[in-house]
């Protein structure tokens, strides 16, 4: 009646350093009569959404350009959206987490309250979780054919020193 024995579940959600998010793996052993038996794995995967940054437009010479930004499972968290001129080798933390942006002069820039070109990029996401930053690409033509990387980071209140939340993919954007 009964031809599985030995499940195995894993899962957890402290201590912090162990947590597997919201994924959840089963293993069992099912002995079919007769016969040997057969490891079986299961995942229920109900995955956190991926961070994710969008261009509604092409960032062009001279115009304000909107960068969407969504991390769905960061509602109301404070975010900071950061540009650079390159992802290789990006930047690793002093506790281990990895920044896809290098930290060059840009970075240092878009950091900068008030410089003028990157609006709205350290701020509140909505109930949604979303938000947008504005580039307001100046009108020097020499910048058009650039390419200028994206990502942001999310805050995350219950973390120690350098320990940030959600961290976004890098996105490439070419000026126009």
């Amino acid at each position: 009646q009964h031809d599985y024995y030995t499940p195995s579940v894993r899962g957890a959600m402290w201590p912090p350093f162990n947590r597997t998010g919201t994924d959840l793996d089963i293993t069992w052993r099912q002995n079919p009569t007769p016969g040997p038996y057969q490891l079986v794995f299961q995942r229920v995967a109900t995955g956190a959404p991926t961070p994710t940054l969008s261009l509604t437009t092409p960032a062009t010479v001279g115009a304000a350009t909107p960068l969407d930004i969504s991390s769905p499972a960061d509602p109301f968290r404070v975010f900071f959206c950061g540009f650079s001129t390159g992802t290789n080798p990006g930047t690793t933390l002093p506790n281990g987490q990895f920044v896809p942006l290098n930290d060059d002069w840009l970075v240092q820039f878009s950091m900068a309250p008030g410089n003028g070109v990157f609006f709205n990029n350290l701020s509140t996401l909505n109930a949604i979780g979303s938000a947008s930053v504005i580039i307001a690409v100046p009108n020097i033509a020499a910048l058009s054919g650039m390419t200028l990387y994206s990502a942001f980071v999310v805050e995350d209140p219950n973390a120690t020193s350098w320990q940030l939340g959600t961290i976004s993919p890098s996105l490439a954007i070419t000026i126009q």
